[in-house]
């Protein structure tokens, strides 16, 4: 996926709103939220690639069919949905978190910020792709 595409499905899922709702959720800047934003966008575009190509991205899609809350809790191993979607994206919690930790180091952004990030990204962009049979 595009990075365009990802950014156009981010700004859709937040409207204008997006990065004020990702500073005041996570309690930080809006200019960290921004670059939060920025840094993250490549690796979920990794993420969704690396699910297509192992035909898991349907199974992700209906995860998260009709959830819109990263926070809500899910029956498994993972604590809430957002890091479920996360975990699933890129093959486990820990690789979630890896990928998250190397896109702070490239960008220059707090990792705890992107760790705390990705799966409030990962839920919103999940829920604004076209979900097949729906």
């Amino acid at each position: 996926m595009k990075l365009d595409n990802l950014l156009s499905l981010a700004t859709a899922a937040g409207g204008e709103q997006l990065i004020p709702d990702l500073a005041a959720r996570l309690d930080v800047s809006e200019s960290a939220a921004g670059a939060g934003l920025s840094a993250l966008l490549p690796t979920l575009g990794a993420g969704l690639r690396q699910a297509r190509r192992e035909d898991r991205l349907d199974d992700i899609l209906s995860m998260a069919t009709g959830a819109a809350d990263p926070d809500a809790e899910v029956a498994g191993a993972e604590p809430n949905l957002g890091m479920a979607i996360a975990a699933a994206l890129f093959g486990g919690r820990n690789k979630a978190e890896q990928a998250a930790a190397a896109s702070a180091e490239r960008a220059g952004v707090d990792a705890g910020l992107l760790q705390r990030m990705l799966p409030v990204l990962a839920t919103l962009l999940i829920n604004q792709m076209p979900h097949r049979g729906a």
